[in-house]
């Protein structure tokens, strides 16, 4: 749920839905199996964070941008394979950018054999080339960890095997 989380909001988003609520913060308690809570419910006092809850965690630090937004749009290209992978490019207050790309590949086997579980679904290889040099590109993984990884400096162009869960890619502009 950590991966599909994050997935649905940026979906929506690129909807064209502006605003996105999860269902609810911790489990009801006795709902019967029904478990729908970032955070986990077990007598109604002991409450533990589910992966989901700090996969939303990571992502809203990420994002969280406070200010007045001055809409200045850094054109970018994707080449490659690019079956099946969304994106959607932001900006904050202090001019730099976060491109969101996931492949939105379904990765819960919940039908055939050997029953329900994670599989492994191969990640398409995409460049992506930027209008303008970018002094600093690093990447950053909310849904599975609080890690960065530099992709490289002073670079226009960089590819990337694009995941199934959200992958943003932090870019400063030269």
């Amino acid at each position: 749920s950590a991966k599909y989380i994050i997935r649905l909001i940026f979906e929506f988003y690129n909807m064209g839905v502006e605003k996105t609520f999860h269902f609810e913060l911790a489990d009801a308690i006795d709902v019967g199996g029904q478990e729908y809570g970032l955070i986990q419910n077990r007598t109604g006092a002991v409450m533990i964070p589910r992966p989901s809850y700090y996969s939303m965690q990571r992502t809203i630090a990420l994002f969280d941008d406070p200010g007045v937004i001055t809409a200045t749009p850094l054109p970018y290209a994707l080449t490659g394979n690019l079956s099946d992978v969304h994106h959607k490019m932001f900006r904050k207050v202090d001019g730099t950018y976060l491109l969101a790309i996931w492949h939105d590949a379904e990765t819960w086997n919940r039908l055939t054999p050997p029953g329900p579980g994670a599989s492994t679904i191969p990640e398409p290889q995409v460049k992506i080339a930027l209008n303008a040099p970018a002094a600093l590109v690093r990447e950053h993984m909310p849904v599975s960890t609080a890690a960065v990884t530099t992709i490289g400096t002073s670079i226009q162009e960089f590819t990337v095997g694009i995941p199934d869960e959200i992958a943003v890619y932090e870019i400063t502009l030269a």
